[in-house]
């Protein structure tokens, strides 16, 4: 199994960040490993594979019903903090919707999503609210404090992604 590992992230490492074609083939050759997602849940603390393993994390999301254990959730959402890149954060934050957010998350990602609205990256500032919606929606005690927060930001961003992220955000919240 290290074996395997250490082939999957050469390969990330590989990987130039912008190649769908390639990601998707590093996806294929270890997509069906029995570590899978546990590599790329390491991969998510190491700073040169963050944005692809994140990115991997998204797609297998997106293709599957993958189905998160406990301790899986938990894990995915400890590495919010250890992300350092926009790209990386971006495809954790969309990843969200498809893994239930447990109790002990809940303050360290509170905390993860006030941060990123603060980011220059808009997409960033863009689904952090929208993490924040889906952060209320699992703790209901939290659904003023956001209310207020996004109904302030759709004050602030009339138009663009923002305003179309808050949309959706809003309507998760009714």
């Amino acid at each position: 199994m290290a074996h395997a590992s250490s082939d999957f992230a050469a390969m990330l490492r590989q990987w130039d960040q912008k190649s769908k074609p390639q990601i998707v083939e590093i996806y294929q050759a270890f997509k069906d490993t029995d570590d899978f997602l546990a590599d790329l849940l390491d991969f998510c603390g190491i700073a040169d594979l963050q944005g692809g393993a994140t990115w991997l994390i998204k797609h297998h999301c997106e293709q599957t019903d993958l189905v998160f254990s406990p301790a899986e959730q938990c894990r995915f959402y400890e590495t919010f903090e250890q992300l350092a890149s926009w790209d990386a954060q971006l495809h954790a934050l969309q990843t969200m919707h498809h893994v239930p957010i447990p109790k002990a998350s809940g303050p360290a990602l509170k905390t993860f999503l006030f941060t990123g609205i603060a980011q220059q990256n808009k997409l960033v500032r863009a689904w952090s609210y929208y993490g924040l919606a889906l952060l209320a929606r699992r703790f209901p005690e939290d659904k003023p404090e956001v209310l207020a927060v996004l109904d302030e930001a759709a004050l602030q961003n009339p138009s663009g992604a923002i305003a179309v992220r808050l949309r959706k955000a809003r309507a998760l919240l009714p």
